[in-house]
């Protein structure tokens, strides 16, 4: 892939607030349904989701404070956001 292409897919993908403590919103302009996760960084998936729309609000209220990864796999292809929970 050009890293521009992967540059703008990443942008198409927001997340807010960051930190975060319950919510999480998810905000795409992507059309397509998008398979997602929040993982540790050890690696462990904490969450699982999936986007069928542009606006989502996930609730990571279960989750424990710390630092994650947001995952979202569009079209074979992962993007990665750093998600900070407080």
């Amino acid at each position: 892939f050009l890293p521009s292409l992967i540059t703008a897919m990443s942008r198409a993908f927001s997340i807010f607030p960051n930190p975060a403590k319950t919510t999480l919103k998810i905000v795409t302009d992507s059309d397509d349904i998008v398979e997602g996760a929040v993982f540790s960084l050890n690696g462990i998936r904490m969450k699982s989701f999936e986007l069928n729309s542009k606006q989502t609000t996930l609730d990571i209220s279960e989750l424990k404070p710390g630092l994650y990864l947001v995952q979202f796999i569009i079209n074979d292809n992962i993007i990665s956001k750093k998600l900070i929970i407080e």
